[in-house]
């Protein structure tokens, strides 16, 4: 009675870590198949969490995503090193590490996965770099000398005015 206690407690443990995190978390076999995964996945795949256990991590996915993390789990399971990359479905963005889990031989035999929500990162990079390009083409067309110095005291940026001037 305390053994089967232990366990559940151990069960409710383990189901409290995996639903903690606002990052999808996944437990997949070596075949990619779904063994657990937490509520955040779940619905993000569009499902709960009873329809995916069991079934190909695969078929939830995009062909050509599905595609290339196959590829990527290969590598996982030939170098034994997890692996991290960011992709994009349906305008989300993720950043995923697939971490090997070794069995009691040392033979890798699942794969933790975890996938953040980089969307609003990946915004703001895009928001930055056309800011950046609207300064570059006011600058450059300005007819002021223009220049940024860095913290170093050094010029890390001239426009054509003060280019054009300095020549004289």
């Amino acid at each position: 009675k305390q053994s089967e206690l232990a366990l559940q407690e151990s069960e409710a443990t383990s189901r409290a870590l995996i639903n903690a995190p606002t990052d999808s978390v996944l437990l997949l076999d070596a075949r990619g198949v779904i063994l657990d995964l937490n509520n955040i996945a779940a619905e993000r795949f569009g499902k709960g969490i009873g329809e995916l256990v069991g079934t190909c991590a695969d078929n939830s996915l995009p062909e050509d995503i599905a595609k290339r993390r196959r590829s990527l789990i290969s590598q996982i399971f030939e170098t034994g090193r997890a692996v991290r990359f960011e992709d994009e479905r349906e305008g989300v963005w993720y950043d995923t590490v697939a971490y090997p889990i070794s069995d009691k031989d040392g033979a890798i035999s699942r794969l933790a996965v975890i996938a953040r929500d980089i969307t609003e990162r990946k915004r703001a990079e895009d928001a930055l770099r056309e800011s950046e390009k609207r300064l570059l083409s006011i600058t450059e067309g300005s007819p002021i000398p223009t220049f940024v110095i860095g913290r170093d005291h050094r010029i890390l940026y001239w426009n054509r005015a003060l280019e054009q001037l300095s020549r004289i």
